[in-house]
């Protein structure tokens, strides 16, 4: 499933940039990481939203009750 390993790789760079920008001694630097760190939070979301709707427009079942409405 190559969004979930999306999602698994911006949300793992984006903790990576957070401890990056808590780290820094220089504030701009810091706040350069940070917006980085937030900028893959978004990809993250994104990569989700995607896929949700994908599903959803596919006709996908989930498990809820009205998936035997569709069968």
């Amino acid at each position: 499933m190559p969004e979930l390993n999306s999602r698994e790789y911006y949300l793992r760079r984006e903790h990576q940039e957070r401890i990056l920008a808590d780290a820094a001694q220089d504030p701009d630097i810091s706040k350069i990481h940070a917006e980085m760190a937030e900028e893959y939070a978004q990809l993250a979301a994104r990569v989700l939203a995607t896929s949700a709707r994908r599903r959803a427009s596919s006709g996908a079942r989930d498990g809820s009750p009205n998936d035997e409405a569709r069968i």
